[in-house]
């Protein structure tokens, strides 16, 4: 399956971008199955803290509930794509960089807001499923890239995402990506060498952007280029 991605050299083509795309997609939903495996263990674990906790971790599993119900909606959309080969339906942003990205990650979220904050949907509690969006920070030949990718029906909220990433001056693209991963995923894996090389503030810095229960504003606000110095943008491809 992921032969056209991985055993050619890397060119960008709607192909392979759609394959990205597509294992960020089945990630999340092997992600979301395991959290919705584990519910009722979580919720016996809480009730032994009392009523709140309790009601709070039901909470928590229903909607884990509901982003399973949305992953795998979405997977289902791209296995027609993939079955039918129709490389056009995936449209995205590709950014190559003009340095090595110390950010790897894989992963897709439904998006409540640009990188500004600025609103793009509710998810709300409804049958309706939200639109989807996958993300990813990688390596291809020799090259660090990041690609955001979405199918047609989402285009609507995912393509703001890419406008206002590409609004940005170059110098700050690579410091807004890494809050854009690290508050989207917990998929992401750091360069060992960058990680040790980061102050404590740049440590905790990086600790607060994955945090789920601090609140934390937009990546264009959290943006510190110092941590990644000289990163440029070499290419910009919007498909």
């Amino acid at each position: 399956m992921f032969a056209p991605l991985e055993d050619v050299p890397f060119t960008g083509s709607e192909q392979q971008c759609f394959l990205l795309g597509y294992r960020s997609i089945a990630w999340e939903v092997y992600a979301k199955r395991r959290a919705v495996t584990n519910g009722d263990y979580r919720s016996v674990l809480s009730g032994a803290k009392g009523a709140m906790a309790k009601a709070a971790m039901d909470a928590f599993n229903h909607m884990t509930q509901l982003g399973l119900r949305d992953a795998e909606a979405h997977k289902a959309k791209y296995d027609a794509v993939l079955e039918a080969e129709r490389w056009t339906d995936c449209h995205g942003l590709l950014i190559e960089f003009t340095k090595t990205f110390p950010i790897q990650c894989a992963a897709a979220w439904s998006p409540t807001n640009d990188i500004n904050g600025d609103e793009l949907q509710d998810l709300g509690t409804t049958p309706r499923t939200p639109a989807t969006a996958t993300i990813g920070s990688f390596a291809a030949n020799g090259k660090s890239y990041f690609l955001l990718s979405w199918l047609k029906d989402s285009s609507v909220v995912a393509s703001k995402i890419a406008d206002s990433i590409v609004a940005l001056p170059c110098n700050k693209v690579a410091g807004v990506i890494a809050a854009l991963l690290v508050q989207t995923s917990e998929n992401c894996h750091f360069a060992p060498g960058w990680y040790e090389s980061l102050s404590d503030a740049g440590k905790r810095w990086l600790e607060a952007q994955g945090n789920p229960f601090i609140p934390t504003p937009p990546p264009s606000k959290m943006a510190i280029s110092a941590y990644f110095p000289d990163i440029g943008v070499a290419r910009t491809h919007r498909f």
